[in-house]
Order: C-alpha cells, then structure tokens, then sequence
C-alpha cells in the first residue's frame, strides 16, 4: 500500500538549501546533486564554496572560469572540482586517465559513495561493492 510519503518526488517539489547557503530553495534534482557532490568533496566546506554561488542554485563562475581558477588548488582538488562540475553541468571535462593517475584510495571511494548516491544505489550495494578495511573493490 502507498502512501504520500512513500510517493516519487516531482522534479518541481522545492525544499530548503543547506544553512551555510542562502538558497531560498531548490529543485529537488538541484538538490540531489548538491548532496551528491557534498558527498564527493567529503562535506569540505571551502571546496563546496569555491564550486557554488551562495546566494542561487548555480556555479560560482561559468565552469570554463572555474576551471581555471582551480588550476592553483592541488591536482586531486582539481579533479574533483572538475567532476563536481561534470556533476552539476556536464562541463567539467574530467579526464578518467588524470583521475585514475591522481587520486588516492579515500578519494575513490568518496567518487563511488557519491555516484551510487546519485543513482540511488542502496547502502547495503554499496558495501558490498566497497572493502572498508583497505578502501579497494571486493570482487
């Protein structure tokens, strides 16, 4: 038996931003990607900050700019903000060989718990994909 609660979330529902944004509110998809790229930035505040306007749900900067400012930040901060981008708008750019090449295990398994979020991969899938005690896949 269904029950409102139980029902899909429409595309046009709205719902509050984070705090530390002053968002009047966003979509739900707008709001499934913040999560989303929160989970990949690990909640990093200054990164998340570097990424989003904070007064409307968009990037702080057209990505092409954003891009370029993140060249000063360490190369796996830049791929990240690349992928939240790719996230957000699709004009990331990220290159799965510099991601492959860069990033460290905890970084990986903070892309993975990000896209399964995004897709709406249940918690108990993702753990059985993830090995906690050496951050690598179980096959």
């Amino acid at each position: 038996m269904s029950t409102l609660d139980d029902a899909e979330p429409d595309e046009t529902d709205r719902k509050p931003a984070p705090d530390w944004f002053s968002w009047d509110c966003i979509t739900f998809q707008q709001s499934h990607l913040l999560e989303t790229i929160s989970l990949l930035t690990e909640a990093d505040s200054e990164l998340l900050r570097f990424i989003f306007n904070l007064r409307i749900p968009a990037l702080r900067k057209p990505a092409k700019a954003l891009l370029q400012e993140a060249a000063k930040l360490g190369s796996a901060n830049q791929l990240v903000v690349q992928a939240a981008i790719d996230l957000w708008s699709g004009e990331g750019n990220t290159s799965f060989s510099n991601v492959l090449a860069t990033w460290d295990s905890n970084q990986w398994v903070q892309f993975i718990r990000a896209i399964c979020h995004l897709k709406e991969i249940r918690e108990e899938v993702m753990h059985g994909l993830i090995d906690d005690q050496n951050g690598g896949f179980c096959l």
